[in-house]
């Protein structure tokens, strides 16, 4: 899926259902009342999905959809921002497998979550910046959490107040 725009999402569900795989690059993917915004852009099943140079502004990218909660995600060169999420929702939720941000900016994102919440997955996060975001942490881990790096990473002052979460 190439250079297509996911404006005025709707307030529920997903703006977009990937199954067994894909590659979306130079998207945008945009809430228009993220307040009020409760569903996710991506509903990932099974398979590997890369997303290069796409924008997600207004509310969570990524969460699984069950039975089947395993996929690797990676995002690459991409930019999340202005999502103002509720107690119930994460930027990032990965259940299973493998999630990877290179190169990407996470900024004006307000939580009381984490930004990715760890469950059963490994999370890379190489070469990104993180900007004025009021979330308690960048990872929350499970006790059953892969391997998680987080290399060359900027992270401004007073953005987060640690860089993992353990569980509990």
């Amino acid at each position: 899926i190439t250079s297509c725009e996911f404006s005025g999402c709707a307030p529920t569900g997903g703006a977009l259902a990937l199954v067994q795989g894909g590659w979306v690059e130079d998207c945008v993917f945009v809430t228009t009342n993220p307040s009020t915004y409760t569903g996710t852009f991506v509903i990932a099943d099974s398979g590997a999905f890369r997303f290069d140079r796409c924008e997600f502004s207004g509310g969570p990218v990524i969460k699984p959809d069950p039975p089947s909660p395993s996929y690797d995600a990676t995002f690459s060169r991409c930019v999340f921002t202005d999502a103002t999420l509720r107690p119930s929702q994460t930027l990032f939720l990965p259940e299973e497998g493998q999630l990877d941000l290179h190169n990407c900016l996470i900024a004006r994102v307000h939580s009381s979550t984490p930004i990715i919440d760890s469950r059963f997955a490994g999370v890379e996060v190489r070469n990104c910046t993180v900007a004025d975001t009021s979330a308690p942490s960048l990872v929350r881990l499970n006790a059953t959490t892969h391997v998680t790096t987080v290399r060359n990473t900027i992270v401004w002052p007073g953005t987060i107040a640690q860089w993992l979460q353990g569980p509990g």
